[in-house]
């Protein structure tokens, strides 16, 4: 056999590419099948927003009306610097793992954001607690915040973290950002 005859003979390279393309098919879509049976599928999609927020801490009274004897009371105020806009009935406002809120100047519960968070938009914790919800009243009985139903509130104070939870609707939920009261 010459060299010649050698280089032109290609018979057992169709069967040779035909192995590598059936080996690269099947591992393709055993990773397909092994995401969506494994549940990574149902996971893309619901990534939390990225946004940068910056808080600031102040110290004054809530209620123009109480009859504080000069004590001030800690608030949070969070305000989104810049990134994607944030549907506000994705996010949770949350002290210590219960619902916060901000006190209005009727007196009353409301939510600490409205709308659509965007860059530029502030949102303020006066109080946080269970049991309440927006639109309570708030009244102000020796020294605690209190609803006009009775239900107490809390008012922040040193080492409480207030977070800002998003929630995805397919039940996901993720911190986009935390503060520790100093």
């Amino acid at each position: 056999m010459e060299l010649k005859d050698l280089l032109d003979n290609d018979r057992g390279v169709s069967p040779v590419i035909g192995v590598i393309l059936m080996v690269a098919i099947t591992v393709i879509l055993a990773a397909v099948i092994g995401t969506f049976v494994l549940g990574l599928g149902s996971q893309v999609g619901n990534n939390a927003p990225q946004a940068s927020f910056e808080w600031n801490q102040q110290s004054e009274n809530i209620l123009e009306n109480s009859t504080d004897d000069g004590t001030t009371n800690k608030t949070v105020t969070v305000t989104h610097q810049s990134g994607a806009p944030i549907d506000v009935e994705n996010v949770n406002v949350t002290v210590n793992g219960n619902p916060a809120y901000t006190v209005d100047s009727s007196d009353s519960l409301t939510a600490v954001f409205s709308g659509e968070i965007t860059a530029g938009t502030s949102g303020t914790v006066d109080l946080y607690g269970t049991g309440a919800s927006t639109g309570d009243d708030v009244t102000y009985p020796s020294r605690s915040y209190e609803t006009s139903g009775g239900t107490p509130m809390n008012t922040l104070s040193e080492g409480d973290t207030v977070r800002l939870v998003w929630s995805s609707d397919g039940g996901s939920s993720s911190i986009l950002t935390s503060y520790t009261v100093s």
